[in-house]
């Protein structure tokens, strides 16, 4: 004893064939656009990484802010003439002069 007064949902109509391809189309240019878009988005993140760049603040002037930043040491500022004693020290023996024949 089946109960026939049950209303069952109807399935939505089926997309015409031309409506999901448009759709399809549409979505592929979504996605290539996010994929687009993130891939700029992390070659600027590495770039800004590797060269110590950052974006600058907006609405802030603080002093401590500025001097953190001048104090940031930049890969390319490494104590400018100071001499560690290295290869070009001269802490070691004189320079050897002559033909080296006697």
């Amino acid at each position: 004893m089946i109960d026939s007064t049950i209303d069952v949902p109807q399935p939505e109509p089926r997309l015409r064939k031309d409506e999901a391809l448009a759709r399809v189309k549409q979505l592929k240019r979504w996605v290539v656009g996010s994929s687009v878009a993130v891939f700029l988005a992390l070659i600027a993140l590495i770039t800004m990484r590797t060269f110590n760049l950052s974006l600058p603040s907006i609405g802030t002037n603080d002093d401590a802010t500025q001097n953190q930043q001048n104090q940031g040491g930049n890969f390319f500022d490494q104590g400018g003439s100071q001499n560690s004693g290295g290869s070009y020290g001269g802490t070691g023996s004189s320079p050897v002069t002559g033909s080296g024949s006697s």
